[in-house]
């Protein structure tokens, strides 16, 4: 069976080593950013079928990597991690299902959520790049070489 490959982008290295360590026990394959402009780097240079990002990092942020991704990395299905849930009226894990995560979890979370949501989105029909009726590309797919030229 395939090792899956996760992209964990994440500021905190107490936090990123105990999710690497997990998922790495478990049998995943996971590379970690420091940061969403290195997520990105990354992201240009491989595919993965799940992306873990925090939502605030330094430089580019777990919002900001949620929406490019959508463009860059259409297949790659996201989790968005966060401690800090509210700013006023502003949900930020909800705001990130709502610009393209599928699905959210709030630190601290046990490992065994962490597990049982990746379990669960690794079930998921592989996002398509293409039309529902398959024909062509979407329109996000024609973009994909003009952001990658600007990174």
């Amino acid at each position: 069976m395939p090792t899956h490959r996760i992209l964990l982008a994440e500021d905190d290295v107490t936090v990123s080593g105990l999710i690497t360590n997990l998922l790495n026990r478990h049998g995943f394959y996971v590379v970690h950013a420091k940061d969403g402009e290195e997520a990105l780097a990354i992201i240009n240079e491989q595919s993965f079928d799940i992306l873990i990002t925090d939502i605030f990092m330094p430089k580019v942020e777990g919002i900001e990597l949620i929406e490019a991704m959508s463009i860059l990395a259409p297949q790659t299905r996201i989790l968005a991690i966060s401690s800090s849930g509210r700013a006023g009226f502003c949900d930020f894990l909800t705001l990130a299902e709502t610009v393209g995560a599928d699905y959210k979890l709030k630190k601290p979370f046990s490992p065994n959520d962490l597990l049982s949501t990746i379990e669960e989105m690794l079930s998921m029909p592989v996002k398509s790049q293409y039309n529902e009726d398959n024909s062509e590309p979407t329109q996000e797919v024609y973009y994909i070489a003009e952001i990658k030229e600007n990174l």
